[in-house]
C-alpha cells in the first residue's frame, strides 16, 4: 500500500455519522503526547465523540494519575494530572451520564497498595475520590458500570480473605458509597483481572488461580448481583502437539452478541521441553455456565506474547490486543470460530511501542500505550482503519493457531466481607503538554496516483477543490453531523460560515473522502 507524505492534508472520516463505516478514505494516525515525564496509557474509551485516556505520569520519585482528552483526529483537547501524597496509576476509565469514573491504584509505600475510585466531570474537575482497603495491599484492575447508579470493581487483595492473594469485588454507588465488598479465594493465590455484567444479570470475573496447579490456571468466576457465589472454573491448557504448558492467566472477558463468554489471556507453551517455553495469547469461548466451546492459542512472530484485551466487532468476530517480547503492539483478528483473519504488528526499527488498551469507534481501532523516544517515554496513540492498518506499521504477518483442549475443573471459593473505605484527597493540576505528530496518512486507498488536496486550510472565505479529480458532489457538516452546505462545484463558499472545525465530505468517481476543515 502506498504511503502518503506527512504533508498530505489530513484525510478524515467522521466516524460518528450513521452509515459512514468501512469507507475508502478513513484516517489513521500515530501520535505521541509528552510532558517531559514517563507517560503510559493503560486504558482508552470513546465517549460522546471524544477519546479519553488514563494512565500514569511517572517522575523519579512517584507516579501521577493523568487523563488525556482528544478529538477523533487525536488532537489533544486537554490533559490533566492528579496529585496526591502517594503514587497513582489509572487502570480503567468509563463514562456514564456525562461523568467519568476512573479506577486506579494508589501506592503509599512499597508493598502497600490501595484501590482508588474517582468520579470526575468531563472537564476534569473532581466530584469525589475514595480509596478502598485496610492495612493490607489491595489493587483495582477493572471496573464496569452496572446501571446509572452503580459501579462494580474487581482486583486483588492480600491478607483479607481465605488465603494469600484473593479476588476482591466491590459495588460502589455513584456517590462513592460502598454497597458491598467481598473477597473470594482459596488457601492459595487468586487474582481478579476483568469484570463484566452479563445478560443473565450476573457478574463474571476473569483472572487466575494456583490452587489447582502451582504454575497457575485461567479462572472464571460467576456471582449474583448481591455478591453470592454461583460457580468458578479453572482452565488448564494442555496441548497434544505441544505438551509443555504451565503458567496461564486470563486478562479480559466479554459477553458476545450471541451470549457466549469470550476470554483472553496468556499461556506458557514449550514445543520440546520446559526450557523452550514462551508466552502465547489465548482465546477461550465459553457458555454462560462456563462450559468450554473452543480454545486456541496463537504463535505470533515466534516470540513471547502477552494478551491484554479482547473486543467484538459488528460482524461478530473478535479482535485481540497483545504485545510481543520486544514491546511491540499487535492486533489480531479472528472469526467467530477463532480462526485468524489478519494480524498486524506496530513498531519502528529503533523504538518500542508497547500497547495496553484498545477501543472501537466508527469501525476503526484506537490503541494506547507508550513509546520510547530518545528523550523520554511518551504517551502513544495509534488509530487504524477497520482492517487494522495504521499507515505507519512496519510489519505484517498472519499469525498461527493451535487447537488445545483445556482441562476444566470446578472450584469452590471461600468468601469474606471486606470493610475499609476512606476519602482520598486528589488535587487537580491543570498542566499543558506538547503534542508531537509522528505521522498521519490515509489508509485503505489502494490505487491512488494523485495527491488529493484542498486549499487553503484553514480557510477564510473560499475553499478550492480543484486538486481533486472526478468530483460529483460535496457536503459540509458541523461536528454534530448537521449539514451546513452542499454542492458540486470546485469552490466551496465559507464566507457565511461561523469559525470552527467542519467536515468536508467529497464524493468522487473513486469513492468518497472526508477532510477536516478549519474556518477562521
Amino acid at each position: 500500500m502506498k504511503k502518503f507524505s506527512a504533508f498530505f492534508p489530513t484525510v478524515v472520516c467522521y466516524m460518528l455519522l450513521s452509515g459512514w463505516l468501512n469507507v475508502t478514505g478513513q484516517t489513521s494516525f500515530q501520535k505521541t503526547y509528552s510532558n517531559g515525564e514517563y507517560l503510559t496509557g493503560y486504558d482508552i474509551g470513546f465517549y460522546n465523540g471524544y477519546y479519553y485516556i488514563t494512565g500514569a505520569s511517572r517522575t523519579n520519585t512517584h507516579s501521577r494519575l493523568f487523563l488525556e482528552k482528544t478529538n477523533i483526529y487525536g488532537d489533544s483537547i486537554w490533559n490533566l494530572y492528579y496529585n496526591t501524597n502517594t503514587s497513582l496509576r489509572g487502570k480503567k476509565i468509563i463514562s456514564r451520564n456525562g461523568d467519568l469514573y476512573v479506577a486506579a491504584n494508589s501506592y503509599s509505600t512499597p508493598g502497600s497498595t490501595k484501590g482508588l475510585l474517582a468520579r470526575i466531570k468531563e472537564n476534569g474537575d473532581i466530584v469525589w475520590s475514595k480509596t478502598f482497603g485496610t492495612t493490607d495491599s489491595q489493587m483495582f484492575n477493572d471496573a464496569v458500570m452496572i446501571d446509572d447508579s452503580t459501579i462494580a470493581v474487581t482486583g486483588t487483595v492480600t491478607g483479607n480473605g481465605a488465603g494469600g492473594k484473593d479476588i476482591i469485588v466491590t459495588l460502589v454507588d455513584t456517590t462513592g458509597n460502598v454497597r458491598w465488598s467481598k473477597t473470594f479465594g482459596t488457601i492459595a493465590n487468586e487474582m481478579g483481572n476483568s469484570i463484566i455484567k452479563t445478560s443473565d444479570t450476573s457478574l463474571v470475573i476473569a483472572g487466575s488461580t494456583d490452587s489447582q496447579d502451582p504454575s497457575g490456571d485461567m479462572l472464571v468466576m460467576k456471582l449474583s448481583m448481591s455478591g453470592s457465589f454461583k460457580w468458578a472454573k479453572t482452565y488448564n491448557i494442555i496441548g497434544s502437539s505441544w505438551p509443555y504448558y504451565s503458567d496461564q492467566h486470563a486478562t479480559d472477558i466479554m459477553e458476545s452478541i450471541t451470549h457466549f463468554l469470550v476470554v483472553t489471556g496468556s499461556t506458557k507453551t514449550g514445543e520440546y521441553s520446559p526450557a523452550d517455553q514462551r508466552w502465547s495469547p489465548v482465546i477461550l469461548k465459553l457458555g454462560l455456565d462456563g462450559s468450554l466451546i473452543f480454545c486456541y492459542d496463537y504463535d505470533i512472530n515466534s516470540g513471547n506474547n502477552q494478551a491484554y484485551q479482547i473486543l467484538e466487532i459488528s460482524d461478530g468476530s473478535y479482535v485481540l490486543l497483545n504485545s510481543v517480547s520486544n514491546n511491540t503492539g499487535v492486533l489480531l483478528k479472528t472469526n467467530t470460530s477463532g480462526m485468524t483473519d489478519w494480524c498486524h504488528m506496530y513498531f519502528n526499527s529503533s523504538l518500542t511501542f508497547p500497547l495496553n488498551a484498545v477501543c472501537i469507534s466508527g469501525g476503526a481501532f484506537v490503541m494506547t500505550g507508550s513509546k520510547n523516544s530518545q528523550i523520554d517515554t511518551v504517551l502513544f496513540l495509534v488509530k487504524t482503519n477497520y482492517q487494522g492498518l495504521s499507515g505507519c506499521y512496519d510489519g505484517d504477518f498472519p499469525g498461527y493457531k493451535n487447537v488445545n483442549t483445556p482441562v476444566v475443573n470446578p472450584i469452590t471459593f471461600l468468601s469474606a466481607p471486606v470493610s475499609g473505605s476512606s476519602e482520598f484527597p486528589m488535587v487537580l493540576q491543570r498542566q499543558s503538554s506538547s503534542l508531537y505528530i509522528i505521522c498521519e496518512t490515509a489508509t485503505g486507498i489502494d490505487k491512488q496516483e494523485e495527491n488529493f488536496t484542498i486549499y487553503p486550510n484553514p480557510v477564510i472565505d473560499f475553499l478550492y477543490l480543484d486538486k481533486i479529480t472526478g468530483i460529483r458532489k460535496y457536503s459540509v457538516l458541523d461536528c454534530s453531523g448537521n449539514k451546513i452546505l452542499c454542492g458540486n462545484s470546485m469552490v466551496v463558499d465559507f464566507r457565511n460560515i461561523d469559525p470552527g472545525i467542519y467536515i468536508l465530505r467529497v464524493v468522487t468517481e473513486k469513492g468518497f473522502f472526508c477532510f477536516k476543515v478549519v474556518k477562521t
